[in-house]
């Protein structure tokens, strides 16, 4: 049985995001009505159009998947990683602004020995932790 968490989304990266999307889409469409139509126009707001679509599915679609043993990490319609939830050594909070398949700022860091494997950001971090530790006790915790 396989039990999802989504991605929190941050109002900071948020607004990083679509604002930046969204601020070139509105003056385009702004253009479009306050000029004539061209072909160059048609194709700035398709292509923009298209830009948005594929970072919605990327804003709406980052979650986290955990089964009987592994951690699956998708990122809108592409699995960004599978992590075998026995080989993880620790878990820790952290705000860093490395990009990573979250979508927000308030992440974990997920660890196996030395090496970082991921930081990702499950809306529900306490159940998400509780669920690792279900099927791994010995993962160390630093989440104060």
């Amino acid at each position: 049985m396989m039990k999802y968490y989504p991605s929190a989304k941050s109002t900071i990266l948020g607004l990083i995001i679509w604002g930046a999307l969204l601020v070139p889409y509105g003056l385009a469409l702004y253009e479009m009505f306050q000029a004539s139509v061209t072909s160059e126009l048609l194709v700035r707001i398709g292509i923009l159009s298209l830009v948005i679509l594929f970072f919605g599915t990327i804003w709406y679609g980052t979650g986290y998947y955990i089964s009987d043993r592994h951690l699956m990490v998708k990122i809108g319609p592409v699995t960004h990683s599978h992590i075998d939830i026995l080989k993880i050594s620790e878990i820790y909070k952290t705000n860093s602004w490395i990009s990573s398949p979250a979508n927000s700022l308030n992440r974990l860091g997920i660890k196996s020995g030395d090496k970082l494997l991921v930081l990702i950001s499950p809306k529900d971090q306490e159940s998400f932790i509780e669920s690792l530790k279900k099927i791994n006790p010995s993962i160390k915790l630093d989440i104060k």
